[in-house]
């Protein structure tokens, strides 16, 4: 056997060890969500606006409710996916720093059941954006920030 043909065989051999270790063990390597809330247990979401709530809603046995009627399940179901989003990048919140991100004087804050996501700016360079959990800010991937500035009510345009 040649020097080429065992430095494929090792290749082959390490690939097949990664493999074998994703397959037991598939959360290894992955991404933790922002929360660890499970979409059937959020029984609440509230979105707060600049500080004033803009809606309450409460999950019922035929969907989700508020004071202006009954939400569209689909953009509930996108809304509550923000609380899976994937953490790309995490780092502890310093108080002092809030401005830094654009969490100051956040635009939006998303509360689901007592869990209250915080969303600051975006990365300059990455342009994923700051959203704060507790102690924790997270980079997220901005792609469902749009359904926050949408009604959930009525019907789809």
């Amino acid at each position: 056997m040649n020097r080429m043909m065992q430095v494929n065989l090792m290749l082959a051999l390490a690939v097949a060890t990664l493999a074998v270790i994703n397959w037991l063990e598939p959360g290894l390597g992955g991404y933790k969500p922002v929360t660890e809330l499970h979409l059937d247990e959020i029984a609440r979401v509230e979105l707060i606006h600049r500080g004033e709530p803009r809606f309450v809603l409460q999950r019922g046995h035929d969907g989700w409710h508020g004071t202006e009627g009954t939400a569209r399940e689909n953009h509930m179901q996108n809304l509550l996916q923000i609380s899976q989003l994937p953490s790309l990048y995490r780092f502890p919140l310093a108080k002092e720093a809030l401005d830094q991100y654009g969490l100051d004087a956040p635009v939006y804050q998303l509360q689901f059941n007592e869990v209250t996501l915080t969303f600051g700016g975006t990365d300059p360079v990455s342009k994923l954006r700051y959203l704060a959990v507790g102690d924790t800010i997270h980079l997220v991937s901005d792609g469902y920030y749009h359904y926050l500035s949408r009604s959930p009510f009525g019907e789809e345009k």
